[in-house]
């Protein structure tokens, strides 16, 4: 972990922003969110994840930067742990995506898509995906101690987000190819993202979501993305 990644971290922790304490993080945890609400959970990841690899899959030529994550194989997971909470495959891939995942879905192609914001939006997003392991962690430990669910469905929370364990070094490869003043602002639009990933976990059940300036973050977005 380099300095800046330290330090958007920090900032993650500080500002409420770091996905592993989020409230439904924590109920799924213990035994206190719903089955349902975790079958929400994943339809929604399935729907960003299937857009991610869309979008990746559109590019020619591919990204310059490298596909650091396997969204392909992480469909296949999400299916498998969507099926042990009763959501079958053609529920599963017939799934919308609520406002603030087609906000990330929005948000994703039209940065991914646009050769001079892709690595930028590539390390914003890798510094979401860290959160991914310490997340998966707890999600996996409430599935299968409130939920009996076994090996096969808690392979997304035990193979697929703790891939994400390289997010910093893939982050920190790619910040160290862009010059030192835009930091700043991929600082700031790494922690946007954030706000809006702790947005999507705030969906999830009967949450309110919650007022951070969600106008801003689709203003920033074009229609068109795959879904």
């Amino acid at each position: 972990m380099t300095r800046w990644t330290a330090a958007v971290h920090d900032a993650q922790k500080r500002d409420g922003l770091w996905l592993p304490r989020h409230p439904f993080v924590q109920a799924v945890r213990t035994g206190l969110a719903m089955r349902e609400e975790l079958g929400e959970w994943v339809r929604q990841i399935y729907c960003i994840t299937r857009a991610y690899g869309s979008t990746l899959l559109s590019l020619s030529p591919p990204p310059p930067v490298g596909i650091w994550i396997d969204p392909w194989r992480d469909l296949e997971l999400l299916l498998e742990l969507g099926g042990a909470l009763g959501i079958g495959p053609h529920e599963m891939r017939a799934s919308e995506p609520n406002l603030v995942a087609r906000g990330v879905q929005l948000w994703l192609h039209h940065h991914l898509t646009n050769p001079s914001s892709h690595a930028a939006a590539q390390i914003s997003w890798a510094m979401v995906e860290a959160m991914s392991p310490e997340t998966g962690s707890a999600l996996a430990e409430g599935a299968e101690r409130h939920f009996a669910l076994g090996r096969m469905p808690l392979e997304y929370f035990r193979i697929g987000m703790k891939s994400r364990q390289r997010a910093d070094r893939y982050a920190a490869g790619l910040l160290s190819q862009i010059p030192m003043e835009e930091w700043g602002s991929i600082r700031k639009q790494a922690l946007l993202v954030s706000r809006v990933a702790v947005q999507l976990y705030d969906s999830i059940g009967c949450v309110p979501l919650l007022e951070r300036n969600h106008s801003e973050w689709l203003l920033t977005t074009h229609r068109g993305a795959p879904s």
